[in-house]
């Protein structure tokens, strides 16, 4: 059987040290219309919010890739409690069943702390002025939310 060569740790980081991988503009535009697209499909096909995997009581807000700078000034006003639990930018829920879509999207998450998962505002975000702003947008959203977030959201 035919070892592969092994190097140290040390001797690989200086292989890799002067690399500076980043995307193009170009890259990211087409991942960002690609997920632009894909929002878009689902829309028209009457999913504006679908159910997310998660046992807790979550809601997701799912943008296309790069909008990050225009939505988090919603939410920093409609944060209605400044000092608790903040809110970032990450993969959506589904990006390990279709990671190709879900590299053009950027999703934040929302946990209702109320125990039947009822009360929307328990998030510490008032979440229905927040979807309502996205929903006056240019841009398309998503939205999912676990089983147990029993809460209706406004475009629902």
């Amino acid at each position: 059987m035919i070892q592969p060569n092994e190097r140290p740790v040390s001797e690989m980081r200086q292989m890799v040290a002067g690399l500076d991988i980043e995307m193009s503009s170009e890259m990211t535009e087409a991942m960002a219309d690609a997920g632009r697209e894909y929002i878009n499909k689902m829309r028209e096909s009457g999913n504006v919010v679908m159910q997310n995997p998660y046992g807790e009581p979550i809601a997701e807000i799912i943008a296309p890739r790069g909008f990050k700078d225009e939505i988090e000034p919603i939410f920093d006003e409609w944060d209605l409690n400044p000092s608790g639990h903040g809110v970032h930018a990450q993969a959506p829920s589904f990006s390990d069943d279709k990671p190709e879509v879900s590299k053009g999207l950027t999703a934040w998450q929302f946990l209702l702390t109320d125990d039947d998962g009822e009360e929307i505002d328990s998030c510490g975000y008032d979440l229905e002025q927040i979807i309502q702003e996205c929903e006056d947008m240019d841009e398309p959203f998503l939205y999912t939310k676990a089983p147990r977030f029993r809460c209706s959201l406004p475009v629902e």
